[in-house]
C-alpha cells in the first residue's frame, strides 16, 4: 500500500506539473477531454487503492483537486475550462463507481 500511496502522489504532482505549464502538444491528436478523463480516472483508481478507508472523502479530493487545478490555470495564463472540469469528474465518477462495485459493491464511505 505504501507504494501505492507514493503513486498516487507521483501521479497527482505529474498531473499539477501538466495543468500549471504548457504541455506540448506535439504528437497529440484528438480531444484533450479524453487525456482529463483518463489522467482523473487513473488518480482516482491509484488513491482508491492506497487505502481501505473513507472512500467518499478519496472521491472528494480528487473532484476538488481537479477543479482547483482548473481554477489556479485561471492565474498562470493558461485557459479555464468548464468541459476539462467536467471530463476530470465524470472521469472521477467512473472511475470509483467502478471500483466499489469490483471491490464487492463497498459503499463509498467504506
Amino acid at each position: 500500500m505504501k507504494f501505492l500511496k507514493i503513486l498516487t502522489l507521483i501521479w497527482a504532482a505529474a498531473i499539477f506539473i501538466f495543468s500549471i505549464i504548457n504541455p506540448p502538444t506535439a504528437g497529440i491528436t484528438g480531444s484533450t477531454i479524453t487525456l482529463h478523463f483518463a489522467a482523473y480516472a487513473f488518480l482516482a483508481v491509484l488513491a482508491l487503492s492506497s487505502t481501505s478507508k473513507n472512500r467518499l472523502g478519496i472521491f472528494t479530493t480528487v473532484i476538488l483537486y481537479g477543479i482547483s487545478l482548473e481554477i489556479l490555470q485561471h492565474f498562470v495564463g493558461r485557459t479555464f475550462s468548464l468541459t476539462d472540469i467536467s471530463a476530470n469528474c465524470i472521469g472521477v465518477l467512473i472511475a470509483t463507481t467502478l471500483f466499489c462495485w469490483i471491490n464487492r459493491g463497498e459503499n463509498l464511505s467504506n
